[in-house]
This record gives structure tokens, C-alpha cells and sequence, in this order.
């Protein structure tokens, strides 16, 4: 099943695998050249942070996190 953004569009798959290890809901990052702007990559930390019961702090954390998984 497909996530959704706030705008109601699917968030790309391999941003989301980067964002769970940021959380660190995953213990694996799927390493790939997939970009994203830093507007993209704080919205899905939000979305998949609140699927996940992550608190406003940990969602943070990993919205800092941009520059050390897109560049």
C-alpha cells in the first residue's frame, strides 16, 4: 500500500526507505542517487515519523539528517 503525503500523493519509496533509517525504524538504508528538494524530505520525515509514533523530537532529528542522506 502505497504512503501518502499531506497532498494526498504517494511518497516515493526510496525516500521513504532513507527517512525510516533516519528515524530509525529501520536498521538498513537502502542507498541510492534518488534526490529530493529539503521541503520533500521534511514532509515525509512528518509523515512516516507520525505513522510510526515517532515524537516531535525525533522527527526533528531526522529532518536535520537532510544533508547526510541527499546530497
Amino acid at each position: 500500500m502505497p504512503i501518502l503525503n499531506m497532498n494526498g500523493k504517494q511518497i516515493a519509496p526510496c525516500i521513504i526507505s532513507k527517512v525510516k533509517h533516519a528515524l530509525k525504524t529501520s536498521n538498513r538504508n537502502k542507498f541510492n542517487d534518488k534526490k529530493c528538494s529539503r521541503h520533500y524530505w521534511d514532509q515525509t520525515c512528518e509523515t512516516i515519523g507520525k505513522l510510526n509514533g515517532k515524537t516531535n523530537g525525533e522527527i526533528e532529528k531526522a529532518k536535520k539528517l537532510f544533508g547526510q542522506y541527499i546530497v
